[in-house]
């Protein structure tokens, strides 16, 4: 029985008395095939979705549906905020 002090420089195997015969450890291992479906189901968040977006009732620009429009500050038909460009115009 060797001890630690006897083991070779070129030694891979980490700790332990043994040689070859020792298991080394490895790391986490899967304990099953992930199949195409469940791996496809967690890949598909993986991209960022297209935007829902929908004319304006007020100036029929496109802007997210349920907000308020970039363009003219108009929201399910009143005036919610100002905006710059309005400003200067008006």
């Amino acid at each position: 029985m060797r001890s630690a002090g006897d083991r070779f420089p070129d030694d891979r195997w980490s700790g332990g008395t043994g040689g070859p015969a020792e298991e080394i450890e490895m790391g986490a291992l899967p304990k099953q095939k992930i199949s195409r479906r469940r791996r496809g189901n967690r890949r598909r968040l993986h991209f960022i979705p297209d935007l829902n977006l929908v004319p304006c009732r007020s100036c029929g620009e496109k802007k997210l549906s349920h907000h308020v429009c970039p363009t003219c500050g108009v929201y399910r038909g009143r005036q919610v905020i100002q905006i710059q460009a309005r400003r200067k115009a008006e």
